[in-house]
């Protein structure tokens, strides 16, 4: 019987609000203990690249384009290199991370989850 028993970090942590950048290593950081303390699953928050919107919920949308532009400008490419830095310490710690960003493309931006080893 294969053993179905695995240790799981819960990443409950703030980024760096809207630097999604400084989040990505941030993150990367608390992977790396997260696998020295024996975790074979990290897991992070809703929309931790580049922060959760929370004024979302503060404010009547009128009032918050420009919040709206700020998180826009902040949100990562699934290509991008927050996502590669982060997979990368993770398949580095032999790790599984899930974490959940804001992805950026062209047409516009959703909040998305992504697991990565």
């Amino acid at each position: 019987m294969v053993n179905m028993n695995f240790k799981a970090a819960a990443a409950h942590i703030a980024p760096v609000y809207l630097d999604p950048v400084a989040s990505a290593e941030k993150a990367c950081s608390v992977i790396a203990e997260a696998a020295r303390n024996g975790a074979s699953l990290v897991v992070f928050s809703e929309s931790f690249l580049p922060g959760f919107p929370v004024w979302a919920a503060l404010y009547p949308p009128i009032q918050s384009h420009e919040h709206f532009k700020r998180f826009l400008n902040a949100s990562v490419y699934i290509d991008g290199p927050e996502i590669e830095r982060v997979r990368k310490a993770a398949s580095d710690n032999g790790v599984f991370v899930s974490i959940g960003f804001s992805e950026r493309n062209p047409a516009s931006v959703a909040g998305l989850w992504i697991v990565m080893s």
